[in-house]
């Protein structure tokens, strides 16, 4: 079998016949594989990155197949075909067709398409597209209306994201865009998480 790393695979997700990527999940996991059966107790929870692919079939969301990767981040275990009805509680944000001026920091609103999917006891009851409110992000900084270099503008659109979700992320998206954005904004933005902090 050859070498497979997780940085070239991520969470699938199936929905509408459309593959998105799973961009950020409310509360813990969507499944433990241990309490599926799916892998021995012998093998440590610690030690183990484990990747799903999902599918939604009559509302139902259902574990397809997944991969588990070692520290070292090299593929040891996969499994497809399982078509496992889940259980789970909560939200997940899905994304799509990232474009391509954000690709170095893969920011929420740089995807073309981003539902939200909300589950009870592994049943969707609802699904919400937040495609046009990223597109307006967008729209604002390529206008030149928003700057993210400028910390009063990044602030007002991580609240605008903050309050757009009906699942609870924001520790979530607050700690992915202060480590992207700090990387690409540089002073501007030391500044804002020294604020932040305080």
């Amino acid at each position: 079998m050859k070498n497979v790393t997780m940085q070239e695979t991520t969470e699938m997700f199936f929905y509408h016949e459309q593959s998105f990527s799973v961009m950020m999940i409310e509360k813990g996991e969507l499944f433990c594989p241990w309490e599926l059966g799916l892998l021995s107790q012998k093998q440590n929870k610690e030690e183990l990155f484990i990747r799903g692919s999902y599918q939604i079939e009559d509302f139902v969301l259902y574990l397809e197949g997944f991969e588990a990767y070692s520290k070292q981040k090299e593929l040891i275990i996969k499994k497809e075909d399982l078509h496992i009805p889940l259980s789970y509680n909560g939200s997940v944000l899905l994304v799509r067709e990232l474009l391509e001026r954000y690709a170095e920091y893969k920011p929420l609103y740089g995807y073309k398409k981003l539902m939200e999917l909300i589950f009870d006891h592994g049943k969707l009851i609802t699904a919400i597209d937040h495609s046009r409110a990223m597109y307006r992000i967008r729209r604002n900084l390529e206008a030149g209306l928003r700057d993210m270099a400028n910390p009063k503008d990044a602030r007002c659109i991580l609240s605008f994201i903050d309050d757009l979700f009906v699942g609870k992320y924001k520790e979530s998206i607050r700690t992915r865009y202060f480590q992207a954005i700090k990387r690409a904004m540089g002073k501007a933005w030391r500044r804002l998480g020294k604020k932040d902090e305080s």
